[in-house]
């Protein structure tokens, strides 16, 4: 099973591809810009997913 963080990091990845493929190849169609917010959406919303700070984490380092 995936974890929360790379799930993340996956949706981070489709984000931009999406961005770039419109940066590209797509101009100012209706689509285009359906296709950029979907793209910005999926690479912060992947990003928010990442960070994976918990105090359990911290512990285990102050240990050793």
């Amino acid at each position: 099973m995936l974890s929360k963080k790379r799930i993340g990091i996956i949706i981070t990845i489709i984000g931009a591809v999406i961005i770039m493929v419109r940066a590209l190849f797509l101009r100012s169609t209706e689509y285009a810009l359906i296709l950029q917010i979907i793209g910005i959406i999926l690479f912060f919303g992947g990003g928010l997913l990442i960070p994976d700070y918990t105090d359990n984490n911290k512990q285990k380092e102050s240990n050793h």
